[in-house]
């Protein structure tokens, strides 16, 4: 019998589980593995120590999610299906890692787009706009506080590849691609 057509509790249970597993393991998959390549080639602020650190803490979330399925808990919220405070999880990690990732900063943020696309058919349009309104309200104090950091730690002339912010000693503004220069990180 085709689950999706059943009103079945534990049929329900069990796709609503196999749609968070998906979205867990491609989504998370593929952010690990882009900021991975950012700490291979040096672009990981903090090194091994917080990259080994911030991942742990985020696949702990993820499988506090599977677990709270599998126990059944979430049948008793009023969204069993978990999309939206997943997508907030998982929004608030790639923000997490925009903080400290250089040169690939916008493509860790990219990811976003797929993160909204798990919860394109069960998430209210109101819900939409709160979570995308969360993302650029982040990311604008993920660049601040980048150009903060930027500041006090005498990075002058870095720029990440994508134009997203340019910082040089005393003060900070926001870039294009049209605009892009190159310029050798220091350090």
């Amino acid at each position: 019998m085709d689950q999706t057509l059943t009103s079945h509790p534990v049929a329900l249970q069990s796709q609503r589980l196999r749609r968070v597993l998906f979205a867990i393991l491609a989504g998370g998959s593929a952010h690990t593995l882009l900021c991975w390549i950012a700490l291979q080639l040096d672009f990981f602020r903090g090194g091994e120590v917080l990259f080994y650190s911030l991942f742990a803490a985020l696949w702990t979330g993820h499988i506090l999610f599977v677990l709270f399925m599998l126990v059944g808990l979430n049948r008793r919220l009023s969204e069993p299906s978990m999309i939206m405070p997943l997508m907030v999880w998982s929004t608030t990690g790639l923000l997490a890692t925009a903080l400290v990732v250089d040169q690939v900063r916008l493509c860790v943020m990219l990811i976003f787009f797929a993160i909204v696309q798990m919860g394109v058919l069960q998430a209210s349009l109101r819900q939409f706009m709160a979570l995308a309104g969360y993302c650029v309200l982040g990311y604008a104090l993920v660049l601040g506080a980048v150009c903060v950091l930027a500041r006090s730690g005498g990075c002058a002339g870095r720029m990440d590849s994508v134009g997203a912010v340019q910082c040089h000693g005393a003060g900070c503004h926001a870039g294009s691609v049209g605009d892009l220069h190159h310029s050798v990180p220091a350090g």
